[in-house]
């Protein structure tokens, strides 16, 4: 039964099971990357069992954005090449592992349709980590690990795609993907 109710997409992507801080990062990206882009929230692949929380198209890309809202202090362990992220004690590796799946997975809906060269990076964007007086992201095996500021701001730069086309490739990936929320596609 359960497998049932995960393959129908629902008619609105409800808010319900995420925390106040997911919600306004969702409204910020909103807010301040319409006029570049689109933001898709609340995605699912097909046949995937994990949803992306936001899907931005922006001239710098496709970013597949995994939240969390998890309190602790952001540290990385380890030699370069075999870092571990961890937040408090707890390691985060299997949050790493998600967010690498989904960009790559995207990667490979936008292949046959002509859109391969257009580059998709996996993001995980902490709601409520502590990043220390030194706030610095960080990419750990391929995913850039943020918080809601530092992302808008690394996705609102210029970047090799045009708005228009931006707006396009959000179209596409909007009809290849189970959308629960589409806040930004504007025509």
């Amino acid at each position: 039964m359960a497998d049932r109710r995960r393959s129908q997409p629902s008619k609105r992507f409800s808010w319900g099971r995420t925390t106040i801080r997911e919600r306004r990062l969702g409204a910020r990206l909103d807010r301040e990357l319409a006029p570049i882009g689109a933001v898709l929230h609340g995605c699912r692949i097909p046949d995937a069992t994990h949803r992306i929380d936001h899907l931005i198209v922006a001239p710098t890309g496709v970013w597949t954005v995994v939240a969390e809202h998890s309190s602790g202090a952001v540290s990385v362990t380890g030699p370069k090449g075999d870092q571990r992220l961890h937040l408090g004690d707890q390691d985060q590796q299997g949050r790493i592992t998600t967010a690498s799946f989904a960009a790559e997975r995207v990667r490979q809906l936008l292949v046959p349709v002509g859109f391969d060269w257009v580059d998709v990076s996996a993001t995980l964007c902490f709601t409520n980590a502590k990043w220390g007086m030194i706030a610095k992201e960080v990419e750990i095996g391929g995913v850039c690990v943020t918080w809601g500021k530092a992302l808008v701001d690394r996705v609102g730069t210029p970047g090799p795609i045009s708005v228009k086309d931006a707006k396009s490739i959000a179209e596409v990936l909007g009809q290849q993907v189970i959308v629960d929320d589409v806040s930004t596609r504007r025509t």
